[in-house]
């Protein structure tokens, strides 16, 4: 009973976040909401690097009862290194401050969250339903700010200051919950992480162990949304459709990163392709009700271009590879393999994008093929999957594809457009 109610509240906080989105992009505009995704992503890289990859491996090592590592010497190594990545994922983040209209002070903050995010606790002391009860928390807060900015017409270069509560409530009720259900010693840690020595060499060696995680859990992220960051530094105009198809897929994100932390023992060769198929019919559904989710999310302008923003939906199903491929990747020690695989499609395709954007030559359809090269190369690549199971994965990928493809000849989007304004105009006239 326990396990449904905590499923069900979990439909609830994905509610929540299209709430949320919806509300965001009639707020803040087309312009200003593209803006926002924007530094939403390369905020997340600097996240990122605020937690240098720790949470992944920290599940891992604390995994099968082995909670007691939160105190260990090589733990409280793992804090300063985290506390060190955290000032320099600041300052880099601080110096991007001129390149946006937003107050970003309150993003700024929360990079130094990690220091005492303990998720991967609850994760590890099977506990991940109070993980859901803390979003579910922090969700509702975030929507009742929303609409203070709504209906009292709050300066929106303040947005950042929701995420920050939102984040700030997210921390401290996983710490709550720790404590109180998972047995975690504030005290104990404390006392531990005080007294233990810092020795430089030690915190090297950490580094250099734990480098090849980092760079690999970085690269997963740039290399699913580098587009959104590139094209806003060169102020490139076609990026529009992307950055929205992109913050739809987005959405999705959350589960699919809950679903992986919460099944670590799963992740393996094995579970692999029912992992991918069940995830590619999961994005044939949203395509498929994609006119009204963007009706609901970002209005009714842009269901006539809905078709565009859906072929970007292929990043729910390349995130969840990436992701996949990545735990993969720290249990068989291959990581540092997967980085070089990444690096080398990130720099083969910024490359290609950087050349037809000097051209002139980057519209729309060039933008989603060098989108689709991208993740083909990368599966291909990738030797942590049988060859079988990729050349299958690179069909899973192009069936999404074809399908928004067919919709698009068959003029669905616009036969649904056209009842869309039908029902407007209606439910208008009705309540005049």
């Amino acid at each position: 009973m326990i396990v449904y109610l905590f499923t069900f509240v979990e439909l609830i906080n994905k509610l929540l976040g299209i709430i949320v989105i919806s509300t965001l992009s009639r707020i803040l505009g087309t312009d200003d909401f593209v803006q926002y995704t924007t530094i939403m992503v390369f905020f997340g890289y600097l996240l990122e690097l605020s937690f240098f990859s720790y949470q992944k491996k920290n599940i891992v090592d604390l995994n099968g009862g082995n909670e007691g590592f939160v105190y260990t010497g090589l733990f409280y190594q793992r804090t300063w290194v985290i506390i060190i990545t955290s000032l320099i994922a600041l300052a880099i983040f601080l110096s991007s401050s001129g390149q946006w209209h937003f107050d970003i002070l309150p993003l700024s903050i929360i990079l130094f969250l990690p220091i005492i995010t303990l998720d991967y606790y609850l994760y590890a002391c099977n506990l991940s339903q109070y993980i859901i009860a803390s979003r579910f928390i922090s969700q509702l807060s975030v929507c009742c700010l929303l609409l203070c900015f709504y209906y009292f017409n709050i300066n929106k270069i303040y947005i950042f200051y929701i995420n920050f509560l939102q984040s700030t409530l997210l921390t401290a009720f996983v710490l709550f919950f720790s404590i109180r259900f998972g047995g975690f010693k504030t005290t104990r840690w404390v006392r531990g992480f005080i007294s233990g020595r810092i020795s430089l060499s030690r915190l090297l060696n950490e580094f250099k162990a734990q480098k090849s995680v980092f760079f690999t859990k970085v690269l997963v992220l740039i290399i699913v949304s580098y587009e959104v960051v590139l094209l806003a530094f060169i102020n490139d105009a076609e990026s529009n459709e992307m950055v929205l198809g992109n913050r739809l897929a987005m959405i999705i994100l959350p589960f699919l990163h809950f679903f992986l932390d919460s099944n670590v023992d799963k992740i393996n060769h094995k579970n692999y392709l029912n992992y991918m198929i069940y995830n590619t019919i999961g994005v044939l559904v949203i395509t498929f009700f994609s006119p009204l989710i963007i009706l609901i999310i970002y209005g009714e302008n842009y269901i006539s271009s809905g078709f565009f923003l859906n072929y970007y939906l292929i990043f729910i199903l390349f995130q969840a590879y990436v992701n996949y491929i990545f735990y993969i990747s720290i249990k068989n020690n291959e990581s540092a393999f997967f980085a070089k695989v990444l690096s080398f499609t990130l720099v083969i395709s910024a490359t290609l994008t950087i050349l037809l954007v000097k051209m002139g030559a980057l519209n729309k359809t060039a933008l989603f093929c060098l989108v689709l090269f991208k993740i083909l190369l990368t599966i291909c690549l990738s030797r942590s999957i049988p060859k079988n199971k990729r050349i299958w994965t690179c069909i899973l990928f192009l069936i999404p594809v074809s399908f928004n493809h067919f919709l698009i000849e068959i003029n669905y989007f616009y036969i649904f457009f056209d009842y869309c304004n039908y029902a407007l105009k209606h439910f208008n006239n009705y309540f005049r």
